[in-house]
């Protein structure tokens, strides 16, 4: 765990294979909740912040995908936190829609698939979503903007912590070995909305990046994001 902007923790699960993040701000948030069985995990991570992790109170999901909300259901048991995801996600999160199925477009983003799925489950238990976000709402208490990025998942949302001048991007874009890029994994719904998602990002107001795969940018992020636009656009 590290301290990637003041009171904003980066966790990093399953070496370094996806990341959820801890705003230990007048309450405590998250964005997203990780792989399946690894709850425990993340309220270490919360303790270790100095924080209660009853204090807990929502959990804001970015998209459905078992990476990112595996441990949802034994996080809100545990903590009887709020849930937080835009309407395209939340009938898949609550079980009351099949996920669309992850299609790999190469045989190096069909390794990746594989290898998701040996990590263990390829779904996650149903599990209550509480609020369901539209563009611009705001997850109450914790001071973060939701932002309609769809692509990756059709109801995929990042979020903005005015704030800190944090963007929390989930799978919009990530930041690998070859730097800032289009998602890992090329399975994206729609690949030609995952490319006006990031050009949208790269006009909003931040310095810091925060990404469910790859390292946290901590300066310049928005400038980054302004330039993987341009080079997508063309």
């Amino acid at each position: 765990m590290r301290e990637v902007a003041p009171r904003i923790y980066e966790v990093a699960m399953a070496r370094v294979f996806v990341n959820v993040f801890v705003i230990a701000g007048d309450t405590v948030v998250l964005v997203d909740a990780g792989l399946p069985g690894r709850s425990n995990q993340l309220l270490r991570a919360v303790s270790e912040t100095g924080r209660d992790p009853s204090e807990i109170q929502s959990i804001a999901v970015t998209h459905h995908h078992v990476d990112h909300i595996g441990g949802l259901a034994s996080l809100v048991g545990k903590t009887g936190a709020q849930v937080y995801a835009s309407p395209k996600e939340a009938p898949i999160v609550r079980g009351e829609m099949a996920a669309p199925p992850l299609v790999g477009r190469s045989p190096g983003s069909r390794l990746f698939l594989s290898v998701l799925a040996r990590l263990g489950p390829t779904q996650s238990a149903p599990t209550v979503v509480d609020h369901e976000l539209q563009d611009d709402g705001e997850v109450e208490g914790a001071g973060l903007r939701a932002v309609f990025t769809p692509g990756h998942t059709a109801g995929h949302t990042s979020f903005l912590h005015p704030a800190t001048g944090t963007l929390f991007v989930g799978d919009a874009a990530a930041n690998g070995f070859r730097g800032l890029a289009k998602p890992v994994g090329n399975h994206d719904e729609d690949v030609a909305a995952t490319t006006a998602s990031i050009a949208r990002l790269a006009n909003l107001d931040f310095d810091t990046a925060c990404f469910g795969h790859g390292r946290s940018i901590s300066s310049g992020a928005r400038r980054r994001f302004a330039e993987l636009a341009d080079r997508l656009m063309g």
